[in-house]
């Protein structure tokens, strides 16, 4: 069984519970950022997993089923038009702020010129806010 986790002061298994037939990939030139592919057992059953893993002074993750990474991959066309070219973005996706997942926020943000997008990780079975809905 893989890991996916690097090493650090952190328990292991706290965070990231060994994952069967994982691979991680890295996203970006540093290998700062990774996603790591897996199965995990819970429950009795193996259910696909897909982490997504920043090397940064917090070691930060989210987890996502099947269900969330392919939602999140049907946005894969509004972060690419947002990152590489913000005329076409804002012509075809208007100008959201935020794009909301099953438990998770896209949050579109640039500053200094440069642009980003976090995702946050709402608790599981959780609504966006009355807020978020108006806004």
């Amino acid at each position: 069984m893989a890991n996916c986790q690097t090493p650090g002061k952190r328990s292991p298994t706290a965070e990231f519970p060994n994952l069967l037939l994982s691979t991680t990939y890295a996203l970006n030139k540093s290998n700062s950022k990774r996603v790591c592919i897996g199965l995990e057992y819970s429950n009795g059953y193996y259910h696909q997993v897909n982490k997504l893993i920043s090397n940064g002074p917090m070691y930060k993750n989210i987890t996502l089923d099947e269900n969330n990474w392919t939602l999140l991959k049907d946005q894969f066309v509004a972060i690419t038009a947002y990152l590489n070219n913000s005329y076409s973005f804002y012509y075809e996706f208007g100008h959201p702020v935020k794009i909301y997942l099953t438990n998770h926020d896209l949050n579109f943000s640039t500053a200094y010129g440069i642009k980003s997008i976090t995702i946050d990780e709402r608790p599981k079975n959780t609504q966006r806010s009355e807020e978020d809905k108006e806004g």
